[in-house]
């Protein structure tokens, strides 16, 4: 899937270099459940995701309304296989 969105590539590495250009200053805050936070910037993040090999990226991402499980509630991946095997 190669798709485009207000003329920019819907790629993980083009998202992760815009964001890196647009809000560098912005700030990322994330919180454990035992209440520790870590604060960076979206610059930070961009420096430290080019560090990942290409091939380390997905090509694709798949957003689907619900993820097929059993009842246990485990992810039944030969579903996903049968519904986006031929996917790319």
């Amino acid at each position: 899937m190669k798709g485009t969105m207000m003329q920019s590539p819907l790629s993980l590495t083009s998202l992760l270099e815009r964001a890196g250009e647009l809000f560098s200053k912005v700030e990322i805050v994330s919180r454990r459940p035992d209440n520790w936070t870590h604060h960076y910037t979206c610059g930070d993040f961009y420096r430290r995701a080019r560090a990942f090999a290409k091939w380390q990226l997905p090509d694709d991402f798949v957003f689907v309304p619900e993820l097929p499980h059993t009842s246990p509630s485990k992810l039944l991946k030969s579903a996903l296989r049968r519904m986006y095997g031929d996917w790319n």
